[in-house]
């Protein structure tokens, strides 16, 4: 068929129809690819086997993480709908934190720096967990091995690691720039590897894992982290009702003080004019007792106001209940060496079926199509 014939039919809206495959063709395609990684077999079995040595190898060399988690709720908030209500009325003090900005106090960066510069319990060293961190990394290792090679500092050039210390109990004022820049550094890629949820809201469940390749510093950290994050919530949270009771209580304090110098006044005055039979005396002995009952009155009411703000501060103390804690062990990702030999096993065989079959189509529909262009070729010449 000539190509001016193509073009009318291309023009005219007729369409070449493309043969299909029938079943016995389909069958016989297949039956070429089975016969054909059939005789390939020995190379499937040794590509899986080479890769069920890797995964054996990959399960040895690997870095096992341990994963430490606390599991508590939160008690004594206040409900939704009151803190909706008592916004709507415009009354009311939800207070300075709530649930939800817990766990967003969780995730900041200041409490991981606040937990790094604390001491690490029951270490043989009086360190901060910010050394313990860098000691775990093998960074210290690191310095003491350059340090046996007798390598030198330049002295022109940059600040190094292994130059810059963390005392235990260094006041963070006095911090250089460059121990600013570790430890932001170092609580910014732990903040990442902490994951805080709060699973259910009205219940107050919250959730807190940290995961770290070493067991030891994993529940240490986090229970050291846990504590500092907790602290500084109940105090920001009861910061202004104890202001308050403290206010009141030298208000309080102030009036017993006067009232105790207006009882010792009257009783000096009584005793000086104790045979007096002027009127004078009889009046101002009468003006100390108002003044002692003045006082009296104030310091009673005082005291019932601070009562008060005191059982309404135990009202709105929230009530933080651990429900589990991280013990040793912990859990971690270490998985059993034959699933290692299992998986690599699968994927060796799986992807060297996938590259025969590639091949196998190459060969069978491919490369006869592509031999076949230039005889086509000096045909139409």
């Amino acid at each position: 068929m000539s190509e001016m014939d193509d073009i009318f039919k291309n023009m005219l809206g007729e369409e070449k129809k493309e043969p299909s495959l029938s079943l016995p063709e389909i069958m016989k395609l297949l039956k070429n690819y089975w016969s054909y990684l059939w005789k390939k077999k020995w190379l499937v079995i040794i590509s899986g086997f080479s890769f069920a040595l890797l995964g054996l190898i990959y399960a040895f060399v690997r870095t096992v993480e341990y994963t430490a988690s606390y599991y508590f709720t939160i008690e004594g908030e206040e409900s939704p709908m009151k803190i909706t209500m008592a916004s709507l009325l415009g009354s009311g003090n939800v207070g300075a934190f709530s649930g939800d900005n817990l766990v967003q106090l969780m995730r900041s960066q200041s409490m991981f720096e606040r937990t790094l510069l604390r001491e690490v319990p029951n270490h043989p060293d009086s360190i901060n967990f910010i050394e313990y961190y860098l000691i775990c990394d093998s960074v210290r290792a690191t310095c003491e091995e350059l340090a046996e090679q007798g390598v030198e500092k330049d002295e022109d050039g940059p600040v190094s690691i292994c130059d810059i210390q963390f005392p235990l109990y260094q006041d963070r004022n006095t911090f250089t720039r460059e121990q600013d820049s570790i430890l932001m550094l170092v609580a910014g890629g732990m903040a990442k590897k902490m994951v805080v949820e709060r699973l259910d809201k009205k219940m107050s469940f919250v959730t807190c894992s940290y995961t770290y390749k070493d067991e030891e510093f994993c529940k240490k950290f986090l229970d050291t982290y846990m504590d500092e994050v907790l602290t500084f919530y109940m105090e920001t949270k009861m910061s202004r009702s104890e202001k308050n009771i403290s206010n009141f209580q030298r208000q309080a304090d102030s009036i017993k003080a006067e009232w105790n110098k207006a009882v010792v006044a009257r009783a000096y005055y009584a005793d000086e004019n104790m045979n007096a039979a002027r009127q004078s005396v009889s009046v101002e002995l009468q003006k100390k007792q108002m003044e002692i009952q003045t006082y009296s009155t104030a310091y009673v009411e005082l005291m019932k106001s601070i009562a008060t703000m005191k059982v309404d501060q135990m009202k709105e103390t929230p009530v933080i209940q651990i429900i589990s804690e991280p013990h040793y062990p912990l859990q971690n990702d270490k998985a059993r060496k034959l699933k290692f030999i299992i998986i690599g096993g699968f994927l060796g065989g799986f992807f060297s079926v996938l590259a025969l079959l590639a091949i196998c189509y190459y060969n069978q529909s491919i490369k006869p199509l592509l031999n076949s262009l230039p005889a086509t070729v000096e045909d139409k010449e």
